[in-house]
């Protein structure tokens, strides 16, 4: 590594530049909230090294000396308003790779800022007694690098589950009202900086955080939620472990009488529960170890049968599937699937963990460098390489060795043991091969698009713009007519609904035309009541047609095509795009929110002559939903908190043996409609579902031998005004609704939403529904109706 030169230089000017552009544009009228601090790499000769002086815990020592006046710090980059140091009182520490979720830094100020958790400092022991000074938030793994590889998926649990209700305990917590920092969270300033100021010797620790939740008082916080990245390689898994294990040893002089501290040996008064926490460390570091040694044990040298003690030193990997209460198949199956890669990679974490450990203690004791080794995420992960077979068996060699070893020696000394033996060496061996295909990209599940299949879809796509270029015109104000009919004439259903008005600015937005200026002085003109949009209008009058009513529905569809046209928008026609913000900053939701039930009325109704204004009776209560964007959009904007997302109802059915949520009405719409605007994460319980349900469509739609799309859509049914009906369609056992098999109506849009999913599939589809004359001159017709009626 070499000192700050021209390409740093010119990366913090980027930043500074950046940290400039974000104040002026969101500060205006206050303090600049953003800040940047950077400091100047040191020439480290323990290091050999132009490093941060010490590191992350030198980053926080100086940071706060730096907010409580310091000016003789390495910070050498320091801008936004400076003036504000002083006043700040806590801190959250979080990785590059963390996520905070909405509202946990208020929750956890608010905790901290409670009188029986305020830090209080025995001076004379200098170290936080009662209260705390940090606050240790739960961690969770990203549903987004649980999904990464078939590694990640195994180890990382289940992702996007309620957290409120599987909220894990910390047995130093629970018994001795103080829990373990791992380096994400919140502390205070104060009480920090006073606990540990001169606590450490330079170039001398690693890992800080256990260190620092010692002196400083960590409380566990399981109902705030952090949310991490999770390695997909085995590789760097194991070299994050190998981290944590040279910093875990390196804390072994805090177990003694006397330790080092800037002044040199004082006496250690850290008591002897913060002591036990440093040697549960060490004592897990050498457990890998210890059960090989036991293993090898117990196949050569002890007395007694080889497969009691394969039974014994294997009893803690084996012991949680003894925990399992009323398992499923799929837990039942990732437990024991677990178990077994944690006896393969056995070998291998055993060498790793006693290289850590003796590479650790020589520096420790003679070469006194290299104590601060250390290399982030990223670059663990980038060394990987292109994750070839070569790269594992190279790193994981030591695994087939011990293997090969132990062959030689069961075959010297006890040769009866080796059918007991045989299957765990062969594990051990074929390690790096396990390690390789489980570290590989979770492949893309759908099949890409053809040349053909994607200009036939962009053909499809043309001509259902033509419908909004013809019909979306100044007679309608710029708004899209809810249908038209063709019978003997063409007949325009002139009302239209916020849903369609959503879909009508997206169409424009995709088609990169030069229309919303119109479509939004429209809305500007609307009937609204607090901000949203009423259900159905006369678009050529603009009158409400009654009664007045909201839709939670509509608002959501409504307000995420606002908020994507605000974004998409934002470079090429910035007029426009603070048009459509303003609409969405307009929209609260709160009164249509349930504070009783934490669950989102289906709408509210306005004042008229039938009575005052109010909620539905009914809700929607279920996560497989349209209504789910309004509820996410709801939650990320602070109407509503996010426990609320949590409320919605989450029962499942089974489709070719894999759990699938249940929905009311088993209509493609409702689960598939959000996903245009919001994003779906692999290997998900939401994401699952979306994709068997299209499964199942398809093989329902096989048995009745017709095309599949199964939704909510216009059906061979006329009132007295020869104007066709209108109601949800779905699939018998997806839905909680009855009589889905009385009818089988098929909606070519369902098909085009499946696009998003399962592209392939969708187009071949589409060209069937085409076949049995379903294209027209506007795209798609709405559906067809292949009910036998008497």
């Amino acid at each position: 590594l070499v000192p700050m030169g021209d390409a740093d230089d010119a990366l913090l000017e980027r930043a500074t530049a950046g940290i400039e552009s974000l104040n002026r544009k969101l500060g205006a009228g206050r303090e600049p909230p953003f800040f940047l601090f950077h400091r100047t790499r040191q020439w480290n000769a323990g290091e050999q090294a132009w490093i941060g002086w010490e590191r992350k815990r030198g980053k926080l020592e100086e940071f706060n000396r730096l907010l409580r006046g310091a000016t003789d710090t390495s910070f050498s980059t320091k801008v936004g308003a400076l003036d504000l140091l002083p006043s700040v009182r806590y801190c959250i520490t979080l990785d590059s790779d963390t996520r905070l979720p909405r509202d946990g830094a208020k929750k956890l100020i608010g905790i901290a800022a409670h009188p029986l958790n305020r830090p209080r400092l025995d001076e004379r022991l200098r170290r936080v007694t009662a209260g705390y000074a940090i606050l240790q938030p739960r961690v969770s793994v990203t549903s987004a690098s649980a999904a990464g590889s078939l590694f990640a998926r195994t180890y990382a649990g289940y992702t996007g589950v309620d957290p409120y209700t599987t909220a894990v305990s910390d047995v130093y917590q629970d018994l001795f009202n103080e829990g373990t920092f791992t380096g994400k969270g919140l502390y205070d300033v104060d009480a920090f900086t006073a606990a540990l100021d001169g606590r450490v010797p330079e170039n001398c620790l690693l890992s800080h955080d256990l260190f620092e939740g010692l002196y400083a008082r960590t409380a566990l916080v399981t109902d705030v939620e952090v949310v991490d990245d999770y390695p997909s390689s085995v590789l760097a898994h194991a070299r994050r472990q190998h981290r944590w294990v040279r910093g875990d040893w390196q804390s072994l002089w805090w177990v003694l009488p006397f330790v080092p501290s800037s002044t040199g040996l004082v006496r250690n008064h850290l008591p002897l529960i913060s002591r036990w926490k440093i040697v549960d460390n060490l004592r897990r570091s050498v457990l890998a170890p210890a059960t090989v040694l036991l293993l090898l044990a117990g196949w050569t040298v002890l007395p007694g049968p080889a497969a009691v003690w394969t039974a014994l030193a294997l009893a803690p990997v084996l012991f949680p599937l003894l925990l399992l209460r009323r398992p499923t198949l799929e837990e039942l199956g990732t437990s024991c699937v677990r178990a077994l890669l944690q006896s393969t990679f056995l070998a291998h974490e055993a060498a790793e963990r006693v290289h850590a450990i003796g590479v650790t203690l020589v520096r420790l004791v003679l070469t006194r460098r290299r104590l601060l080794e250390w290399e982030t995420a990223a670059a663990s992960a980038a060394r990987t390489g292109q994750l070839r077979l070569a790269t594992f068996v190279r790193q994981m060699l030591a695994s087939p060795l011990v293997a090969t070893g132990a062959l030689l020696v069961l075959l010297v000394l006890r040769p009866a043991s080796l059918s007991v033996a045989a299957p765990m060496l062969l594990l051990w061996a074929a390690a790096p091969v396990f390690a390789w295909v489980l570290s590989r990209p979770t492949p893309v599940r759908s099949a890409p698009l053809s040349a053909e299949d994607a200009a036939y879809l962009l053909a499809v796509a043309r001509k259902t713009w033509a419908y909004f270029d013809t019909f979306v015109g100044p007679d309608d104000h710029a708004l899209p007519p809810d249908n038209v009919q063709l019978d003997d004439e063409r007949e325009v259903a002139h009302r239209t609904s916020p849903t369609n008005i959503g879909l009508g600015m997206l169409a424009a937005v995709a088609a990169r035309v030069d229309r919303l200026e119109r479509t939004l002085s429209t809305i500007e003109r609307l009937e609204q009541h607090e901000g949203h949009l009423l259900n159905w209008y006369d678009t050529r009058t603009l009158r409400p047609l009654m009664p007045a009513y909201v839709s939670t529905v509509d608002s959501g569809n409504l307000a995420g095509a606002l908020l994507t046209v605000a974004v998409s928008t934002r470079t090429l026609a910035p007029e426009v795009s603070a048009r459509a913000n303003a609409l969405f900053e307009a929209m609260d939701f709160g009164f249509l929110f349930d504070r009783k039930r934490q669950l989102f009325a289906i709408g509210f109704r306005l004042s008229d002559g039938d009575g005052a204004g109010q909620l539905d009776a009914s809700h929607y209560d279920l996560l497989a939903s349209e209504a789910r964007l309004a509820s996410f959009l709801a939650i990320a904007r602070g109407d509503v908190d996010e426990t609320h997302w949590f409320r919605l109802g989450r029962p499942v059915t089974g489709v070719r043996g894999a759990p699938v949520l249940l929905s009311w009405s088993a209509t493609l719409f409702e689960y598939l409609m959000p996903l245009l605007l919001m994003r779906s994460y692999p290997n998900t319980l939401l994401d699952g579902s979306c994709r068997l349900v299209i499964r199942r469509q398809r093989d329902y739609a096989a048995e009745r031998g017709v095309p599949w799309g199964i939704s909510e859509s216009a059906y061979n049914l006329v009132d007295r005004h020869g104007s066709y009906q209108y109601k949800a369609f779905g699939v018998p056992g997806l839905g909680l609704k009855r009589g889905l098999g009385d009818e089988l109506v098929v909606a070519p849009y369902a098909t085009a939403l499946a696009v998003m999913l399962d592209p392939v599939e969708a187009t071949a589809n589409l060209r069937q529904l085409e076949a049995a004359g379903l294209m027209g001159e506007f795209g798609m017709f709405e559906s067809i109706d292949y009910t036998r009626r008497g």
